[in-house]
């Protein structure tokens, strides 16, 4: 029974209270009814507020299971971005180590003909000296 049916039960008592013998007995009786459709009227709201509060959770959750998922993607994407700068700096180090060792030769090649150069010259100028006088 809900209060609306509580509610019109109770006034449908005889209009004439000394007629009723049980009068205060029915008004006690529908009070309690009253008072029992109140709490069920409650309890239905309680019921009401935490199943909503329990959806709300369940939102909250599942958002935030997407960003997890997200940010899990993002760290993988990051990951790869890192490993493929570790190979490229791999491969720039390969590189770099070939170009030093190649400056490096033609630098020591460079001192020879320069050596070679000033040893030409060496001997080269008493012939000049020689042509001159």
């Amino acid at each position: 029974m809900d209060i609306e049916e509580v509610y019109n039960h109770s006034h449908t008592v005889p209009s004439e209270p000394e007629a009723d013998p049980h009068g205060q007995l029915h008004q006690e009786l529908d009070t309690a009814a009253l008072e029992l459709a109140y709490e069920k009227c409650l309890h239905q709201q309680h019921v009401v507020q935490e199943a909503e509060r329990h959806r709300r959770l369940r939102v909250q959750l599942l958002l935030l299971e997407d960003h997890n998922d997200n940010l899990q993607a993002q760290i993988a994407d990051d990951n790869d971005y890192v490993h493929r700068m570790e190979e490229n700096q791999d491969a720039l180090r390969v590189k770099f180590t070939r170009a030093e060792t190649s400056l490096e030769t033609t630098q020591a090649e460079l001192r020879i003909k320069n050596r070679e150069i000033e040893t030409l010259k060496v001997a080269a100028a008493p012939r000049s000296h020689c042509e001159c006088r």
